[in-house]
């Protein structure tokens, strides 16, 4: 059955399933994401608290800056505005750590 422009139902109803796998693999990519990133945060914050990294290390703020910006995408991608705002300051404040921990290597 042709619906106009040379298009069947067959054709439509393929590229509909197309777009809803590439949405599903979308989400399940997100959602892969938000783990990864949760991970992160908290490999950080136990190597703090078992004295492994101290806060004027830089792979600690490494570990904040990568885990604040895959979780702000995450939030992000699922509406959590006030979420995503607290990431990306987490993000912004780790920046401001490693740029200041480069300053303090600098003046030993």
């Amino acid at each position: 059955m042709k619906l106009g422009l040379g298009t069947t139902i067959s054709q439509k109803f393929i590229s509909f399933a197309a777009i809803l796998q590439i949405k599903v693999m979308v989400e399940i990519f997100i959602d892969i994401a938000g783990w990864i990133g949760a991970i992160i945060f908290l490999i950080a914050y136990y190597n703090i608290v078992i004295r492994k990294w101290t806060t004027d290390r830089p792979i600690y703020h490494w570990f904040n800056i990568l885990g604040g910006a895959v979780l702000t995408i995450y939030t992000m991608y699922f509406s959590a505005w006030a979420a995503a705002f607290i990431m990306f300051v987490w993000a912004c404040i780790a920046v401001i750590g490693l740029i200041d921990t480069k300053g303090i290597k600098a003046k030993r």
